[in-house]
């Protein structure tokens, strides 16, 4: 390629690849650098030239018409097109062009628009007053045109949506959400009464798939899928509910999975062994018991505890603090008994004067009813009890009634020994 600066006056520029003769693939920017000093270009076509990059800024050619430069290999976005006051026809279609068409106040010419089979996903809002001629089909818009007077033909457009995951327990999704806007109105807004809808579910979904609407949508709507939905990539139908001016094959995926596992609450865990309510666990006790000893084998034992002492069925023995009249010269040991075992014949008890001191229990019984008669202005208080609720009452009760009776003999024997 040669440098046109020696025909400064050049008004028309036309390369087209002749059939059977294969492309270059220059870039374009190469490509135009050869006429950078041709400022009075008008018409500019550059067609099936396998010109690569992206498309430049064409705002030097000021008397610019027609700017033609289909059927290449251009890639990018059209950002840097440029404003182009007098350009009628822009033909850009067949190539794989991306992002949004450039706004209409940069081509207030416009009448001939042709940019169809690019990869091109938005329209600009002011696109909506254009009366002219516009081909946009075959692209990936997410947001359509609700005027088909434009071209008078319906905007195909293919999309590629979202990966969806159902589960056991949710069944529904809504594929126009986060993927598709809606079709823009007259007034250059998306038209929120004109939501979109499914009219071919495709094969295998027409299996598969209804709808339903979407609340939290108003152009939207939910596909609700069968218990036996397969994995797999599905394609619908879809357009504008009042002109079906804008058509979109809408392709997603599906994927089987599982419901969220809630943790249970609580800070722990290990596990936890449960208790039979019907057997309940007794601690013993140690009581402090005190004993007055007079220095003999009789003993006087009165408990201390004041607590409530359960038994194993429930039954509850009541104590009290008892009142103990101490003589001179007496000492005061503590018995330390365990509740709940059977009292032998005879238990140790703190030392007194150096020596063990040991509580018989018939023969302190016998001294106490004796002292009580005995001493002035003395009384030893006796702890109410509460006797155990079980089957073995009647037996306490003999037990209680046989060892009461040989108090009584031992006592008055012991009274008549005294009077003789």
């Amino acid at each position: 390629m040669i440098d046109f600066s020696f025909a400064p006056n050049l008004t028309t520029l036309n390369f087209k690849n002749r059939q059977g003769v294969p492309t270059e693939g220059e870039n374009i920017n190469d490509f135009f650098s050869n006429f950078a000093n041709n400022h009075a270009l008008q018409y500019i076509t550059v067609s099936g030239y396998g010109l690569t990059g992206g498309v430049p800024n064409f705002s030097q050619y000021a008397d610019l018409k027609w700017l033609q430069l289909q059927s290449n290999q251009l890639t990018g976005d059209l950002a840097n097109l440029g404003t182009l006051p007098k350009v009628t026809s822009l033909e850009l279609n067949d190539n794989q062009l991306t992002g949004a068409l450039p706004s209409m106040v940069t081509l207030p010419s416009l009448t001939f628009l042709q940019v169809d089979h690019n990869q091109l996903t938005s329209l600009p809002a002011d696109m909506a007053s254009y009366t002219g001629y516009a081909d946009v089909d075959n692209n990936n818009l997410t947001v359509g045109l609700q005027n088909r007077g434009i071209s008078g033909n319906v905007l195909y457009q293919t999309v590629t949506g979202k990966n969806y995951t159902i589960t056991p327990t949710v069944r529904s999704f809504d594929p126009i959400t986060d993927v598709i806007a809606g079709v823009i109105g007259a007034d250059g807004q998306i038209d929120l009464t004109d939501p979109m809808v499914a009219y071919d579910l495709g094969t295998p979904g027409d299996l598969y798939f209804t709808v339903a609407p979407d609340p939290d949508n108003p152009v939207g709507f939910k596909i609700v899928a069968a218990d036996d939905t397969p994995d797999g990539t599905y394609t619908l139908g879809i357009w504008n509910t009042k002109t079906h001016a804008y058509n979109v094959s809408l392709t997603f995926t599906v994927t089987n999975g599982k419901d969220a596992v809630v943790p249970a609450t609580g800070s722990g865990t290990g596990t936890t062994t449960p208790t039979n309510p019907g057997t309940p666990t007794v601690t013993p006790s140690t009581p402090e018991t005190t004993v007055t000893n007079d220095g003999g084998a009789d003993q006087v034992v009165t408990s201390k505890s004041a607590q409530p002492i359960t038994g194993g069925d429930g039954a509850q023995i009541t104590t009290q603090k008892p009142t103990t009249t101490k003589k001179a010269g007496q000492k005061v040991g503590v018995l330390k008994a365990t509740v709940g075992q059977a009292s032998p014949a005879t238990k140790s008890v703190t030392k007194s004067k150096g020596h063990a001191v040991n509580a018989v229990a018939p023969k302190a019984l016998a001294n106490v009813r004796h002292q009580q008669v005995a001493a002035k202005g003395s009384m030893v208080n006796t702890a109410k009890t509460t006797l155990p609720q079980t089957s073995e009452r009647s037996s306490a009760s003999l037990v209680a009634v046989g060892i009461a009776l040989a108090v009584s003999i031992l006592g008055l024997g012991i009274h008549a020994k005294r009077h003789e």
